[in-house]
């Protein structure tokens, strides 16, 4: 079981950090605005680009302007698989920002772009669009673009349908002060069925745990609401269960020096239960995306005189 939830952890982390590739950006160079102006006008840009949810900045203010040989220079030095070489000119009161995205390890062109702004009237216009060619995403904030990097569309989730298989941990309340070896987790597999509603999606479930001294099977239906209209975004959510629960325990009957004999008791009952979600979705516009989150829930039934309580760390990937 510690080897189970560490994986689901490990699983957690990479994904975690893998939803985003890193691009390596400095203020950008080019006359005709002072440093600071160009600063500012680079970081907004960081912003902007990480809200498409392709690329993660990682920026550094430099006085003096790099070369483009150093800026790849300081990006293989951080390990970032990506550097943009920037410029932003003015004459009067027209602004012209270049962007030029580069691999780091090839040093291959991999996409650039020119704007121009009538000045700060329409900046955040121009810069919006710069992001949006440069990532070679066409509308930005949208779950629902579609890629120029794609081989092939994207289908548009909204109201799609898809299975998905779930695998889960969970630790069950239970009073074990007669069982010193009491087992509380109980590992599971299962299936779903669900549908994506554009800023919700919602399954139904089937789950079916295993455990040295808590077994249950449950039937779940779950409602999720995304926090951002991202491709990749935390999300939480409640849910109704049908819940079946066994419980073994070990009772001491009689115990001298020389041995201890002990009876088994099963307690099972099964009933409604409710459920919440806390997670993250990840490659939600794509044909498999993920969810990985943790589901407290409670029964309305009793089990051995005890409403009983817990939590459930889960892993699903809907096809």
């Amino acid at each position: 079981m510690k080897k189970y939830l560490l994986s689901t952890f490990l699983l957690l982390g990479v994904f975690m950090s893998f939803a985003q590739e890193k691009a390596y950006l400095t203020t950008a160079s080019g006359d005709g605005l002072d440093h600071s102006t160009k600063r500012s006008i680079s970081k907004i840009f960081s912003l902007k680009m990480k809200e498409l949810n392709k690329y993660t900045i990682v920026f550094e203010d430099q006085i003096v302007p790099l070369t483009k040989e150093k800026i790849r220079a300081k990006a293989q030095e951080k390990k970032i698989p990506y550097y943009i070489v920037s410029e932003v000119n003015a004459i009067g009161n027209t602004y012209y920002l270049s962007y030029v995205l580069f691999k780091t390890e090839t040093n291959k062109l991999v996409r650039e772009v020119t704007v121009k702004s009538l000045g700060s009237n329409n900046i955040d216009e121009k810069l919006d669009e710069a992001v949006s060619e440069l990532s070679g995403v066409k509308r930005v904030n949208d779950i629902y673009s579609v890629t120029e990097d794609e081989a092939q569309p994207l289908r548009k989730r909204s109201g799609n349908r898809g299975f998905g298989v779930r695998l889960g941990a969970a630790n069950t309340f239970v009073d074990s002060k007669d069982d010193k070896d009491f087992n509380h987790f109980s590992s599971g597999i299962g299936f779903s069925y669900g549908v994506d509603g554009g800023n919700y999606l919602m399954d139904v479930n089937f789950m079916n745990f295993f455990g040295d001294n808590i077994s249950m099977r449950q039937f779940s239906l779950n409602y999720y609401k995304t926090l951002s209209s991202l491709n990749n975004s935390w999300y939480w959510g409640a849910g109704v269960s049908y819940t079946g629960m066994d419980i073994r325990r070990r009772k001491v009957v009689k115990q001298n020096s020389n041995f201890t004999a002990y009876n088994f008791e099963y307690d099972e009952n099964s009933g409604f239960g409710l459920r919440g979600h806390f997670g993250y979705i990840l490659n939600r516009t794509h044909k498999n995306h993920i969810m990985i989150g943790v589901a407290p829930y409670i029964t309305t039934f009793r089990v051995h005189d005890y409403l009983r309580g817990g939590a459930e760390l889960y892993f699903s990937v809907t096809f």
